[in-house]
């Protein structure tokens, strides 16, 4: 029986459930984060209670309390720390949590033992393959061993599926396909020339964007590496950078031995992400490894073209001179040649923006996500 099939075939009579999203950290909000905040934003209060546990507290805290969610963290002192599970399960016992949603595999592997001998189902989201690659091949067995008991596990996507079903941790009828989605009544057109008033941007400049945490595996050198040669070639070039720094001002000190920092905006991390798109004339992701990354969903959403990192999870999304450019990973002349056929070609600009927007509408709609998640839990929750 197909996962499709299943899905389609829930009943609506459950009653309140409470569930309960554990995630690692408060301290910012990356692509696996936001879809949490998602979650917990817009599922059915009438029939879903949500509370929110992270491994290490962080300002990200508030944006839940807002919602009038309740918020616990519990720190881990060492690789094994009993205490720590301890309360975790008290946590999660006191709450009378129906089903925990695990995000990434170090969240789950803690609460698969803070649950054991209960009768709270456990549900795992695994946003990429590059964390479970680079796992030993004790651990790799070892977490096979642990899924095997838990009550179902999210893919974000095709790639993720696929690289679970050919390494063999999973039978497919555990694994669901349910892909992130966006929220398309946030992310849209905006009028260019009024945003970029607003933002304090000149108006005639050329801006390419990056939003993406500061951290290694999203490439920036490469980008402000080839940013210094083509700003060479056009001064009304700028690049943006969204997105908490993780990399400790190293990146910073890249732009400035590159003498290119006058021209660069570290935004750090924004909550109006939205309108930054809208000031983008290109957007750039030259990643070494993604998920299924959200900011390219945006900008689709948004009709900012985009040129991208070859890479999996990127390639999922981006169908090369369709809704975006693709280029090979960490390859600068070819990122430079085609930055330029991109930012100079309006045809081209109009059809990937055209085509962008119409696989976003199509494929991750942040309501459909929200409906799948709930028809999932009722599944394994068994109501």
């Amino acid at each position: 029986m197909s996962n499709k099939y299943i899905l389609n075939k829930v009943t609506s009579n459950c009653e309140k459930t409470k569930i309960c999203l554990v995630v690692w950290t408060l301290k910012g909000m990356g692509g696996s984060e936001h879809v949490v905040y998602e979650i917990v934003r817009k599922i059915n209060k009438a029939k879903y209670t949500p509370i929110v546990v992270s491994f290490d507290d962080g300002p990200v805290r508030s944006m839940y309390e807002e919602l009038g969610v309740k918020v616990y963290t519990v720190s881990k002192m060492k690789k094994f720390d009993y205490h720590f599970l301890y309360k975790l399960r008290r946590i999660l016992i006191s709450e009378n949590i129906k089903i925990v949603n695990a995000h990434h595999i170090g969240p789950f592997i803690n609460t698969f033992f803070a649950i054991s001998f209960t009768d709270i189902k456990l549900l795992v989201t695994e946003h990429s393959v590059w964390q479970l690659e680079e796992l030993s091949k004790f651990k790799k067995y070892f977490i096979k061993i642990l899924l095997l008991k838990t009550n179902g596990f999210i893919a974000v996507s095709k790639q993720i599926h696929k690289y679970l079903i050919d390494n063999k941790y999973l039978i497919k009828d555990k694994i669901f396909v349910l892909p992130n989605g966006i929220d398309l009544k946030k992310f849209k057109k905006m009028d260019k020339i009024s945003i970029r008033k607003k933002l304090g941007f000149d108006v005639n400049l050329k801006i390419i964007g990056i939003v993406a945490n500061i951290r290694q595996e999203k490439n920036h050198k490469m980008l402000i590496s080839a940013f210094s040669r083509l700003s060479k070639e056009d001064e009304r070039l700028r690049l943006v950078i969204v997105g908490l720094d993780f990399m400790n001002g190293e990146i910073q000190r890249y732009a400035e031995d590159k003498c290119v920092s006058s021209k660069i905006y570290f935004m750090g991390e924004r909550d109006d992400v939205p309108e930054l798109l809208n000031t983008f004339d290109v957007l750039c992701l030259p990643s070494y490894y993604e998920g299924l990354p959200l900011s390219l969903l945006e900008a689709m959403a948004s009709e900012v073209p985009i040129i991208a990192a070859n890479v999996i999870g990127i390639n999922e999304i981006i169908t090369n001179y369709k809704n975006g450019i693709l280029f090979p990973v960490n390859n600068e002349e070819e990122f430079i040649k085609l930055f330029n056929i991109i930012l100079c070609d309006n045809n081209l600009k109009k059809k990937i923006t055209i085509q962008g927007l119409e696989y976003v509408k199509r494929n991750h709609d942040l309501d459909l996500m929200i409906n799948n998640y709930e028809k999932l839990i009722k599944i394994i929750c068994n109501c």
